[in-house]
């Protein structure tokens, strides 16, 4: 697997997260599943790439020194990342379940 593929395996099983949490309440299986799957593809990105740190732009998302934008995957993150407010991500690594969790039902709520 390269960068690429790692990072857009992450990118994808985020945004089944993301829809997930607007769908299902925090501890619906289905929604446990999908951040189990978040895990697994950041434990990947860690072991391959390094610091997961995002920034989110009106239009795309920055990896490092790496702008990601034009395909759908990207602008259906960046459309819920930016309506929401949220400017960066930064991810550590040896983060939790519960904190996934945490993260992605706080980032889901109304940006009011």
């Amino acid at each position: 697997m390269d960068k690429n593929e790692v990072r857009q395996n992450f990118l994808k099983s985020l945004r089944v997260a993301i829809n997930n949490t607007s769908v299902y309440f925090r501890d619906h299986p289905v929604f446990i599943k999908s951040v189990e799957d978040l895990k697994l593809k950041i434990d990947s990105f860690f072991a391959m790439i390094g610091p997961l740190k995002i920034t989110v732009k009106a239009n795309s998302l920055i990896f490092g020194d790496e702008e990601m934008q034009g395909m759908r995957l990207y602008k259906e993150i960046v459309e819920f990342l930016h309506t929401r407010k949220v400017e960066n991500i930064e991810i550590k690594e040896g983060i939790s379940i519960d904190e996934l969790i945490n993260f992605l039902t706080k980032v889901s709520l109304s940006s009011k």
